[in-house]
């Protein structure tokens, strides 16, 4: 979900920013001395003004309470010991940089060349030329103490300053770190090529750097574009496959093994998108904790079909504006994020086809399954072409909540699709049920729901001590007694759709006949944020999102406290850990962060309001637009 991850993302990068930078003014784009190569780029325009938005948000009241302290210094620790990961051969670290900044920082991830990965530091230094020149005798002395050798060397005027420091744990290899300052502008690179090429385009007109790179420009005039006269406070600019194989040359364990799905997707004309990026703010008019605005930039590719803009697989990326997207009245009023979109699902599964052969690694794959499903005698002998996807509409909704006690499986989620004939679409589901030997069916208040019996294991059980909040907790005293069981999905076909939920409880939720006032469509936080979104947004869109975020999180805060995060099976406890993952697959990974200092969960949802994001679909991509309010907006 792009929306979500995006929104992720953008909450994420200034945060680390603002928590370990000092003061800054305003400065030269760096995007003028940085090569097109650059695969990521964050820009902070003015750290300070960053710094004093953030601190009036409820976000920045949050990580500033006495109580997170114990817990921020923890996150701290770990943003100093990965960004030391990260950019060790500089011989920095974020502290190091507090006070040095008179205008903008800027952090980018450089692919020199094939296989190659370098990092680049840029800082506007007016006026803290001093500072700057602290630091780099800071370095200097720390280099040498780890036995680098030191070379400086005039280029084009200016002293370019290079280490090479031996490995402590492989003699024949070196890292390098170089240094120079040119026009009030510092630049730190482990690449000396990297280097020299920044300082070459400080004079003429260069046109091989980042500002003339097409998917950034689009990008970052689409965002100035929506956010008119508000400057941003953070810019940020990914190209998602580049970028992937940076990461990798970086870090040779990250290298795939075996199947490798990034080469398939781009292989598959996923690679399409050409870059990810915009623009953030924080605390906005006093309406708005943040505000982001961001393209995915996928113009049509040369050599695509007639009336298709993308290839092969890649064409499954339909997803059309249309409808206002508001929640059906069988949506529960009591939710913790809801989703819902537009997608052409019927030419998607059968662009998907060359997608599952080029996973598969056999030509004609897709097809053979279709058949098998049909024909063979010891299968459910349906036609998933005619007699399922046939009859599904094009909108598609998805929408979670929780229950108590919290375990990694805690999270519920159902997602639905419209369907074109719903009376075929049941009868298919039906069949296909009856030769599931898992399968179970349950007639429910007129509807028949066919449940996946899973098999009878407990789960671990997380008690927590706050408070019942809605229809959340509603069903904690049927479940504190005994321990949690692996929950049993379900499926139905019911008010003109099929629904697919994770826990067959939460699914005879939505099927419960709903009074008016206990639908999402007319809850107060739910229309306050689609009115402001309303006001930035288009009118038909693509996507529409509203999430709780103090219910949202919740699961997640409560695992990561009890130590548990890694198993989480919620969708952000996937997403950080996939972000906090040390790319081992099939490895549970350590959870680093000492969840035992976190304050209880009720002081934190104080800070944490609703949000919303709409995505519309443009002529050259997916324009998403998305605000945050706070928890005390009427």
């Amino acid at each position: 979900m792009p929306g979500r991850n995006l929104f992720a993302y953008c909450l994420v990068a200034p945060v680390l920013v603002v928590l370990l930078i000092g003061d800054a003014l305003a400065a030269q784009p760096s995007e003028l001395l940085l090569p097109r190569t650059t695969k990521a780029f964050v820009s902070v325009p003015d750290v300070g003004q960053l710094d004093t938005s953030w601190n009036k948000t409820q976000l920045g009241q949050l990580v500033n309470d006495p109580l997170m302290q114990p817990f921020v210094e923890d996150i701290k620790a770990q943003i100093r010991a990965n960004w030391g990961n990260e950019y060790e051969s500089l011989g920095l670290t974020l502290d190091d940089l507090k006070g040095v900044p008179g205008g903008e920082v800027s952090l980018a991830r450089i692919q020199p060349g094939a296989g190659e990965s370098a990092v680049v530091i840029l800082v506007d230094i007016t006026d803290h030329q001093e500072q700057a020149d602290a630091l780099l005798k800071k370095v200097d002395k720390g280099l040498l103490e780890k036995k680098a050798t030191k070379n400086t060397e005039k280029v084009q005027g200016t002293n370019v300053i290079t280490y090479t420091i031996p490995d402590d744990e492989d003699e024949k290899k070196e890292r390098l770190a170089v240094f120079f300052i040119n026009d009030n502008i510092l630049c730190a690179a482990d690449h000396v090529q990297v280097a020299k090429d920044i300082l070459g385009r400080f004079s003429g007109e260069p046109t091989d750097n980042l500002a003339s790179l097409p998917a950034f420009r689009a990008v970052m005039d689409r965002a100035a574009e929506a956010s008119g006269e508000l400057a941003p406070e953070l810019r940020w600019f990914i190209e998602p496959f580049g970028y992937v194989a940076t990461v990798r040359a970086a870090d040779p364990s990250r290298q795939k093994k075996g199947k490798d799905m990034v080469k398939i997707l781009a292989g598959q004309g996923f690679d399409a998108v050409q870059g990810v990026g915009g623009h953030l703010n924080f605390y906005v008019e006093g309406r708005y904790e943040i505000i982001h605005r961001t393209l995915l930039y996928a113009p049509a590719v040369e050599g695509a079909a007639e009336g298709e803009k993308y290839k092969l697989a890649a064409r499954m990326l339909r997803f059309p504006n249309q409808g206002d997207l508001q929640p059906q009245e069988w949506i529960p009023r009591d939710l913790a994020a809801y989703v819902s979109f537009n997608w052409e699902i019927k030419q998607a599964f059968e662009y998907a086809s060359t997608l599952v052969d080029a996973i598969v690694g056999e030509e004609g794959v897709f097809e053979e399954i279709i058949e098998s499903l049909r024909d063979d005698p010891n299968g459910p002998q349906i036609d998933l072409r005619e007699d399922l996807v046939a009859h599904l509409g094009t909108r598609c909704t998805l929408f979670t909540d929780y229950v108590l006690p919290i375990t990694p499986k805690c999270e519920r989620m159902v997602f639905a699709v419209d369907s074109t004939n719903p009376q075929a679409l049941a009868a298919t589901i039906e069949k296909t049920m009856k030769s599931d030997p898992d399968a179970r069916r349950i007639e429910f208040e007129g509807h028949t729901i066919f449940e996946i019996v899973e098999e009878e294991e407990a789960l671990p059980e997380l008690k927590v001590e706050i408070p019942q909040f809605g229809d959340f907790g509603a069903e904690e005293e049927e479940v504190e007694e005994e321990k949690a069981k692996l929950p049993n999905s379900a499926v139905c076909v019911a008010n003109g759709h099929m629904f697919i939920s994770t826990h067959i409880e939460f699914l005879k939720k939505v099927l419960a006949a709903q009074e008016q006032r206990e639908q999402l469509g007319q809850a107060v936080d739910y229309q306050l944020v689609m009115e402001e979104l309303g006001k930035i947004s288009a009118e038909t869109n693509c996507f529409r999102i509203f999430s709780r975020t103090d219910e949202e999180y919740r699961p997640t805060y409560e695992l990561i406290r009890s130590g548990k995060m890694p198993e989480s099976e919620t969708l952000l406890g996937k997403l950080l850990n996939g972000i906090l993952g040390e790319g081992k697959e099939g490895e549970l990974r350590h959870q680093r962060i000492d969840g035992e200092k976190l304050p209880s969960y009720e002081m934190v949802r104080r800070y944490l309001g609703p949000a919303g994001v709409s995505i519309h679909a443009e002529e050259n991509g997916w324009f998403v637009q998305g605000i945050s309010l706070s928890k005390q907006s009427p």
